[in-house]
């Protein structure tokens, strides 16, 4: 991937600050992570999807630049705010791209018999974001917070039922081995567990398993704070 064609493409998609969730930065990630993610049911190089997914997609900079590179055949776009689809559907036109797309919570408002062998997401990463922190404010921000890691239960609990038998989860999280996030030198955020021991008991209990890692480069350089991709397929 070219980063100045990334960055000269991503200045194309059509957004709003306030319906951005970081799937900007995050993309060129997700198709690194994917692109080189080893499959069991693809016979090309790369892998390469039927119908692929992007669950709570927002301006859906992830699914489109995967759909752009060439790593689906059928994009799915799918986001709660009906605000979200209007940027996505402009974005679309002026690309000359499509997609199928849902104005839907989780999968609650999608056709209950659709499969996709590829499902990708970016989640609020953050359970407990600390109020005193210079970014206190995010802890009520769906985009970032996710109390009780409520988001994350009901994904693991639902996915499976959409996710094709051969099909495969990639899901963006950050310091998943941390018990604290340290951002601009302060805690950020805080958690009871260290969030991958959290993840493998949800994807267990919903007969699912995380069978790889991959990690944003210069994450924690840039950032302060890793970036992991976790890919998640049925046991």
């Amino acid at each position: 991937m070219n980063e100045l064609n990334y960055e000269r493409w991503a200045l194309t998609v059509n957004s709003r600050p306030h319906l951005d969730g970081g799937g900007k930065l995050l993309a060129p990630t997700f198709e690194r992570v994917i692109a080189n993610s080893p499959t069991v049911f693809r016979t090309t190089e790369q892998p390469y999807y039927k119908n692929l997914l992007e669950l709570g997609c927002g301006p859906a900079w992830v699914g489109m630049w995967l759909k752009e590179q060439g790593l689906c055949d059928n994009l799915h776009l799918s986001d709660i705010n009906p605000e979200v689809m209007i940027c996505v559907m402009k974005s679309l036109t002026n690309k000359n791209m499509e997609a199928t797309t849902y104005i839907s919570n989780m999968f609650n408002d999608m056709p209950s018999d659709v499969k996709f062998d590829c499902i990708v997401v970016n989640p609020p990463n953050y359970v407990d974001i600390q109020k005193d922190h210079p970014h206190g404010y995010m802890a009520d921000d769906l985009r970032a917070a996710d109390k009780g890691w409520a988001f994350h239960k009901s994904l693991y609990k639902s996915c499976g039922r959409y996710l094709a038998p051969d099909g495969e989860m990639f899901i963006s999280e950050v310091d998943v081995y941390s018990k604290v996030v340290m951002l601009a030198g302060e805690v950020y955020d805080r958690r009871e567990r260290v969030p991958f021991e959290v993840f493998s008991e949800m994807a267990q209990e919903n007969g699912l398993e995380i069978t790889q890692v991959g990690s944003m480069l210069g994450a924690r350089e840039i950032y302060g704070a890793s970036v992991e991709i976790l890919k998640v397929k049925h046991a």
